[in-house]
């Protein structure tokens, strides 16, 4: 069993470089950009202070419970428990059009998830793979992985996409292989951050958001809706795969303290999540009225944003990434994300459009998406846009020879995940 955890452990991190990559993908849109700094916020922040809170409550109830943990243990339980699943939320939301409904709460949703799994990893392998750190140690370890990671998935995205504008300019490859050398591409950067010891993750996200801007342009408008249409199925398949593996590791594990482990873990993540979301509001909202911002966050959004914190087969994966030799509870604490992720589906995801129509924010005026972009005041808005402006000029004309207002990545189109997402709903 424990050989066939490491095998599935193998192939499941493989799995998540589809799912990232995709993430990347489709954050490139009108509406994440202009709440982008609110999305960091509740996907940095917010992430901190639910690890920490479920952390810090679960050792202190574990000297009632008697099951033996150690602090490390909590805290790496609560790290991989902060992870929430994008592909489940915003299927949930694709399918009842809360991106038209309720742009705002859609906007942060989608980024504070896409970003948070990326946050979230690299907390818990700052815990698992190191033995005496204290918290400071833990933020500047990841505070160096972060942006060290960042700036070599940005790095290695201009050097690939140029190698394929170079490619296109002499042998003018077919759709389908730009395709595959996108998807490919999106590995190597993901496998050369980690033998390098940084964070395939933050690479890979880094990677998927300068393919679409940079290299969805240099293909035909069909070849574009392919590249966009491959990326969401290998998403929705590797999702999939994740949740069957991750089933099938946890059936191998044998715990008789799994299912109180991990109902009082269910309790202590609406708990976590709920001071997570509060906090990140009220500082949001704060910000926003220091700069005249209009989108303020209500407590009708604030309450869907905390029950919307769905967990998915990531969470799994990365209990299953637990190192053994030091961690004595590993098994328990597979056998209980299961359980939790079980259960948040089941009772958020049933619940969803009930609460959406019992709140009225199903109803609620669709005008307000065009109003998003263009009044979101940001802090140090100016400086920020003209920064933006003239390195997406400057790319633009370095990587794909046309100039940023001839591309329409920052465009507020329909993403294609919606369509794909209202389908993996359905069949979910």
């Amino acid at each position: 069993a424990e050989y066939f955890q490491e095998v599935n452990s193998t192939f499941l991190k493989w799995f998540l470089l589809p799912i990232i990559f995709q993430g990347g993908w489709t954050l490139q849109k009108g509406d994440v950009m202009s709440q982008l700094e609110y999305s960091l916020l509740f996907a940095t922040l917010g992430t901190a202070i639910n690890t920490l809170v479920f952390g810090f409550l679960f050792y202190s109830l574990d000297s009632y419970l008697g099951y033996g943990l150690t602090f490390r243990e909590a805290m790496v339980f609560a790290a991989l428990i902060s992870v929430v699943d994008p592909l489940a939320t915003v299927s949930i939301y694709c399918k009842l059009d809360v991106r038209r409904r309720q742009p705002l709460m859609n906007t942060l949703v989608l980024g504070e998830s896409v970003i948070n799994n990326a946050v979230a990893i690299i907390i818990f392998d700052v815990i698992n793979s190191s033995q005496d750190v204290t918290v400071g140690d833990c933020a500047v370890r990841i505070a160096n992985l972060l942006f060290v990671s960042l700036f070599f998935g940005l790095g290695m995205s201009i050097i690939m996409i140029s190698m394929l504008r170079f490619a296109q300019a002499v042998s003018h490859a077919t759709a389908f292989l730009v395709v595959v050398y996108i998807f490919l591409s999106g590995y190597l950067i993901f496998c050369f951050a980690e033998v390098l010891g940084l964070s395939g993750v933050i690479a890979a996200l880094s990677s998927g958001i300068m393919f679409r801007l940079y290299a969805q342009p240099q293909l035909p408008e069909e070849g574009q809706d392919m590249c966009s249409h491959f990326l969401e199925v290998s998403a929705s398949l590797a999702d999939r795969a994740v949740f069957l593996l991750c089933g099938i590791s946890a059936g191998l594990t044998d715990s008789a303290n799994a299912s109180r482990f991990g109902l009082i873990g269910l309790i202590l993540c609406f708990l976590a999540r709920a001071i997570c979301v509060f906090i990140c509001s009220a500082v949001s909202n704060l910000a926003k009225s220091m700069f005249n911002d209009p989108n303020m966050i209500t407590s009708k959004q604030q309450f869907m944003m905390w029950h919307g914190g769905l967990k998915g087969g990531i969470s799994l994966v990365l209990a299953l990434e637990i190192d053994g030799r030091w961690c004595h509870h590993k098994s328990v604490i597979v056998d209980a994300t299961l359980i939790i992720i079980c259960a948040l589906l089941l009772i958020c995801g049933s619940t969803t459009n009930v609460l959406l129509e019992g709140l009225g924010l199903l109803g609620e005026d669709a005008a307000k998406a065009m109003k998003l972009y263009d009044t979101s005041e940001r802090p140090f808005g100016r400086q920020i846009r003209l920064l933006t402006s003239a390195s997406h000029s400057a790319l633009s004309k370095a990587l794909t020879g046309k100039h940023a207002e001839e591309l329409h990545s920052f465009s507020d189109q329909e993403p294609q995940i919606c369509k794909l997402a209202a389908a993996y709903c359905d069949a979910q």
